[in-house]
């Protein structure tokens, strides 16, 4: 039997949609590990059968980011206050209206808590650079880091926004949205 511990912000949570409603999945055991949670849950999901006649894709843009950590997953409607606030460049451009989705790649940074967010941080801007993604965000000097540090890249009329949050005790976080379309052809 697990039973929830507490003292663990570790939780695991997956989201799905059926029929254009979102449900959650939220595993909150008193493990001390992220990887016996992963584990555990790897086995849950193990034994579900996905029979939507149409599924959830993952952007192309999952490919070159997924080496880089281990990535906890979302996947969500775009909120327009959300991506308003979040998901637009400095100048206004706030990517294609067609991209209804938004797919996300969630970590606790390297190493113990409270974690190394730089390290994945510099690593996923290297690859978006690469790959033809400039940043477009309001500058760093600009911006309330009390809140964590929030960066915009586009390409092709496509935004990735990229969060940073230090926070004392409860360890950092690193969260990037990507703008999709969220559907199979």
């Amino acid at each position: 039997m697990l039973l929830r511990n507490p003292a663990s912000g570790n939780n695991i949570i997956i989201y799905f949609e059926k029929d254009g409603e979102w449900f959650v999945l939220k595993l909150q055991p008193g493990l001390d590990s992220i990887q016996e949670h992963y584990d555990v849950l790897s086995k849950i999901v193990s034994t579900f059968a996905f029979t939507a006649k149409e599924g959830i894709k993952v952007p192309t843009e999952y490919e070159l980011l997924k080496d880089i950590d281990r990535w906890q997953v979302t996947y969500q409607l775009k909120s327009d206050t959300y991506s308003s606030q979040y998901l637009q460049c400095a100048d206004g451009r706030k990517g294609t209206s067609a991209q209804d989705y938004l797919f996300g790649l969630n970590s606790d940074g390297f190493g113990e808590p409270p974690g190394d967010i730089d390290t994945p941080y510099r690593k996923v801007v290297q690859v978006l650079e690469d790959n033809g993604w400039t940043e477009c965000g309001i500058p760093q000097s600009q911006q309330d880091p009390t809140n964590g540090t929030k960066y915009v890249f586009i390409k092709n009329n496509k935004l990735i926004g990229i969060s940073k949050h230090y926070s004392m005790g409860v360890g950092n976080s690193l969260t990037i949205l990507i703008q999709y379309s969220g559907r199979t052809a």
